[in-house]
């Protein structure tokens, strides 16, 4: 009798000792995966996106700005070698990060071509620039593949901002939130009004 009650003990000692183990790897994958979630995702175009060369700010295409927006968009007003850096769109740069998205600059220019370009742009923001020169151009998804896959971002959390229907293709490829811009001020502030930088 006495060796049933320690056996019966014994048996009890590692159903709980079992079940504590069991919660603990649960808890571990539910972090993990809370984890994963929480990573977002915002992939850029370069030229047409975040640079234009026949791009011009003018007091018209700004006239009915939200003027908070517009006060910081002048830090990114620069001009280099004939290639304009779209203000609107570096704020939006600059919001995204400080909401803790992941950024990525994804080219169909070759890193050669549009070296010149990045040297007074704030770079700090992005985690990766991917171009031709590296790998496949778009439409094709290899470097949306690597960006997600080299970031551990889920593609549900990653949105594509680009202006040509090339990129266009190629978010419906991979699955991505496609949001269309141009050179007018008014495509960047639907998309900042979307994620709630602005009212």
């Amino acid at each position: 009798m006495q060796l049933f009650i320690k056996k019966s003990f014994c048996f009890v000692i590692l159903c709980l000792i079992h079940n504590k183990v069991i919660e603990f790897m649960i808890a571990g994958i539910k972090e993990q995966l809370h984890m994963g979630a929480s990573k977002k995702l915002v992939f850029w175009d370069w030229v047409g996106t975040l640079v234009s060369a026949d791009f011009f700010f003018s007091a018209q295409k700004v006239a009915n700005a939200n003027a908070a927006l517009l006060e910081q968009a002048h830090r990114y007003a620069k001009v280099e070698n004939s290639v304009s850096y779209i203000p609107y769109a570096w704020t939006l740069v600059d919001k995204f990060h400080q909401a803790g998205y992941k950024q990525v600059i994804v080219s169909n220019g070759s890193l050669q071509e549009i070296g010149a370009q990045m040297i007074h742009a704030p770079f700090k923001h992005f985690d990766l620039v991917l171009t031709v020169s590296e790998f496949n151009p778009k439409p094709d998804r290899q470097m949306f593949d690597y960006a997600l896959k080299h970031l551990d971002v889920a593609r549900d959390n990653s949105l594509f901002i680009a202006d040509s229907p090339v990129d266009e293709v190629a978010a419906k490829t991979v699955g991505l939130d496609f949001y269309k811009v141009d050179t007018c001020l008014n495509s960047y502030l639907q998309i900042a009004k979307k994620f709630g930088f602005i009212e």
